[in-house]
């Protein structure tokens, strides 16, 4: 896939968590503009009509390659421990969030260790 049409689907994703979060939860999406390390967007929990000050972080991956690895319990989604690192360590809680623009769709699991499996090449999650 060439880099302007990964950006694309990229955007999408985006633009569709956000979407998720506002219209359908009308939780507070901050999406980063800036150029990130691997965190795209913050979301700040909103109960009875009032901001809580509860945020977690996003990392969003579109596109369809997410979801070719399958299994009962959901999607496998896999990385590099240099990642994983860097999100459990974060001061917030970080949810992966994997979109399939295709379909209007989302999944998502929180990076905790709870979740999370080491492999031989780095770590791995099923997103449910």
């Amino acid at each position: 896939m060439s880099p302007q049409v990964r950006s694309t689907v990229d955007r999408q994703g985006i633009s569709l968590s956000g979407l998720i979060f506002t219209r359908d939860l009308a939780w507070l999406f901050r999406e980063q503009p800036i150029s990130d390390v691997d965190i795209d967007a913050f979301v700040e929990i909103v109960s009875t009509g009032y901001a809580t000050g509860d945020f977690f972080a996003l990392q969003v991956k579109s596109g369809e390659s997410f979801f070719s690895d399958r299994t009962d319990e959901g999607f496998v989604f896999r990385g590099d421990a240099h990642h994983l690192e860097y999100w459990l360590r974060y001061p917030v809680p970080v949810l992966l969030i994997l979109c399939s623009p295709k379909q209007g769709r989302c999944w998502w699991q929180p990076i905790d260790y709870e979740y999370v499996r080491q492999t031989g090449k780095g770590w791995k999650t099923v997103v449910p």
